[in-house]
């Protein structure tokens, strides 16, 4: 199955920032199940002071969330679903290099090197993911620097092995 491309017409679902209304308690449990993974345990004020700052992304599977190449300014977390990130290699083959699932952060080192995306995300299967923009990853990261710790911790173990 090819991709579809959500920067061509459609776009992603995006629900809004999460201040628009109250989630349901499993929806609330979902979320902070999957931001702990990400960035470590958040007590109370610090997971809503997060969580005011996300939107939700809804993908079907087969929608690209972003491509290899465009820029990083923004970090993703899966909420449920799961996603699939490939490359073009040199020789024009596109390869899979991982898939992922609840509680993975998407898109981390491009926002974190300023350097472009280095692969396409496209989604499984029906995927809900949240958006958190730089400028409150940075927030986050001033407020809790122990965040970072965590969020490396993951990127560190996805880097391949030269």
């Amino acid at each position: 199955m090819r991709p579809r491309d959500l920067r061509g017409g459609a776009a992603p679902s995006i629900i809004g920032p999460m201040q628009d209304g109250p989630l349901d308690p499993a929806r609330h449990a979902q979320l902070a199940e999957a931001l702990a993974q990400v960035f470590g345990p958040l007590d109370a004020a610090a997971l809503a002071d997060v969580e005011s700052k996300l939107h939700w992304i809804s993908l079907a599977g087969g929608d690209t969330l972003f491509r290899q190449g465009d820029r990083g300014d923004d970090v993703y977390v899966v909420v449920n679903g799961r996603v699939r990130a490939i490359a073009d290699d040199p020789d024009g083959r596109v390869r899979v290099l991982e898939e992922s699932g609840r509680g993975a952060a998407i898109g981390e080192l491009a926002l974190l090197t300023g350097e472009p995306r280095a692969a396409t995300i496209v989604a499984v299967r029906d995927s809900d993911l949240v958006r958190l923009p730089k400028a409150a990853f940075d927030e986050l990261l001033h407020r809790h620097p122990q965040a970072m710790m965590q969020l490396a911790r993951a990127a560190a173990v996805r880097l391949p092995v030269r």
